[in-house]
Parts: structure tokens; C-alpha cells; sequence
């Protein structure tokens, strides 16, 4: 599992306050994780994106190109 961000202005932050404490109540550690920019090259990588809002699927489309499979 990987996250990343679909715009710059997050490149280089830590994990998102929320989610942070989140997967620290379940024993998960993200100290050491920060974003990073999801590239086309992603795609090959994983096998399944998922975009959180609109936005991000927009982004997401954008990155990597059309998809027969986009839901």
C-alpha cells in the first residue's frame, strides 16, 4: 500500500494529522513517511488507485491518461 499526492502543494509534508492518529491507534508508525508526487510510471507499479475526491480522480486521470477500467 502507498499514498500519494496528485497535486504539489503537499510534496515534502508528513502524514495528514487525522489519518497519523488514526494508524497510531493501531500500532502504525508514519514518523518517517512524508508525500510524495504520484507519477504515470505509479501505474505499472500497483494494482489498484483510488482517488479520495473528485479532484484527485481528475488529477489522477491527468497523470496517467484515460483508462478503460476508471469507475
Amino acid at each position: 500500500i502507498a499514498s500519494s499526492a496528485t497535486s504539489y502543494e503537499e510534496i515534502g509534508s508528513s502524514v495528514y494529522p487525522k489519518a497519523k492518529a488514526e494508524l497510531k491507534k493501531h500500532g502504525i508508525s508514519c514518523d518517517d513517511k512524508y508525500a510524495v508526487h504520484l507519477e504515470k510510471s505509479d501505474y505499472d507499479k500497483y494494482d489498484l488507485f483510488i482517488g479520495m475526491d473528485d479532484a484527485n480522480i481528475r488529477n489522477m486521470l491527468r497523470i496517467f491518461g484515460s483508462d478503460s477500467q476508471t469507475r
